[in-house]
């Protein structure tokens, strides 16, 4: 298809199926059509993060953000991988943080993963108390929801001083 859209979309069914090669080939081919199309910067960039390609996935993150600044779930999964990657220089805890504090000044009403993402943020930067209590809040919107426990667990880690590191305590358990 010569349609970039066409090619986003294939890509979302792709990747939902679990073939991100192909979808990330297909992501490429929509940015090469439309270098603009924001949708294909964060699929791309989030199918990259997750096939292990972290630092060319953050960077087509920013591009999609440099696109679209108001965008709050590629502000939310930038800032949950910076503020959680197992590999210290991946992490940026400052950067996290902004664009954390950003996406819930964006969102009208943030869910349980923003909040979960800004209290992950928080404790990467050392502001375990703040943390501790803005998981408390994401635990609260999570509701029964399966995020719960994890949240629940995260929250823990933040009372005792400790920021949530991806691959760290598989107990914990890890999301975007």
């Amino acid at each position: 298809p010569l349609l970039p859209e066409a090619h986003h979309n294939l890509a979302v069914s792709l990747a939902e199926g679990g073939s991100f090669t192909v979808a990330i080939a297909h992501w490429r081919k929509a940015i090469d059509l439309n270098p603009s199309y924001v949708d294909a910067h964060h699929g791309y960039g989030l199918a990259l993060i997750f096939v292990g390609q972290t630092g060319a996935g953050i960077a087509e993150m920013k591009r999609a953000l440099e696109r679209d600044p108001k965008r709050v779930d590629t502000r939310a999964l930038l800032a949950w991988t910076l503020a959680t990657h197992a590999k210290v220089e991946i992490r940026d805890p400052a950067a996290a943080l902004e664009l954390a504090r950003r996406a819930c000044e964006l969102s009208p009403q943030p869910d349980a993963k923003l909040l979960d993402t800004l209290a992950a943020a928080e404790a990467a930067t050392g502001l375990f108390a703040e943390a501790a209590q803005t998981a408390a809040a994401a635990v609260a919107a999570a509701g029964e929801s399966p995020l719960a426990e994890s949240m629940r667990a995260r929250q823990k880690l933040y009372e005792a001083g400790k920021p949530y590191i991806q691959g760290a305590a598989a107990a914990v358990g890890g999301r975007p």
